[in-house]
């Protein structure tokens, strides 16, 4: 595969797919924590513990739609659901709450680097992106970044102006 098609499909990786990943991922520290919520009484939850545990089972309840979105056994609900999610919440604070402070941090670091890249050096790691057969959820958050902004880079060329971030 030539590089210009490896970076078209790169930058046209479908926003489903990258909601897919996202809310199939449920780190160790999350499955802990909401482990140890589920054991305390309602009465005993706080209210961030309260919407931790409320924000899991909505991501639960659509994850299997997700799943099953573009596919035969879509329904008009379901479809209408996930096109809901999405629209109603960000991709953005999704990877940022499935990420541990440690990853935010290293991600950030990544980001700024990433940011001082030439377009022709960011090209180079997007085609190392692809051949990574097994991305990390670093790697997955990284390539979001990229390719929301590779655009943005290359209308304003290598200007100092910053559009990598993490919220």
């Amino acid at each position: 595969m030539t590089n210009e098609k490896q970076l078209h499909l790169f930058l046209t990786t479908s926003p489903l797919q990258e909601w897919k990943q996202w809310i199939i991922y449920q780190p160790e520290w999350e499955r802990r924590k909401v482990q140890m919520l589920r054991a305390k009484a309602v009465n005993e939850l706080s209210l961030e513990e309260w919407n931790f545990l409320e924000q899991y089972r909505v991501e639960q309840r659509v994850l299997p739609l997700f799943a099953r979105f573009q596919t035969e056994q879509e329904q008009v609900d379901d479809t209408m659901m996930v096109y809901n999610y999405a629209r109603r919440h960000s991709i953005e604070q999704l990877m940022e709450r499935k990420l541990t402070e440690e990853e935010r941090k290293l991600v950030q670091r990544e980001l700024e680097h990433l940011q001082s890249l030439s377009l022709e050096e960011l090209k180079t790691w997007i085609l190392t992106f692809q051949e990574n057969q097994q991305p990390s959820m670093i790697d997955l958050c990284l390539a979001h970044f990229v390719r929301e902004n590779y655009c943005k880079k290359m209308q304003h060329g290598n200007s100092s102006k910053k559009i990598l971030k993490l919220n």
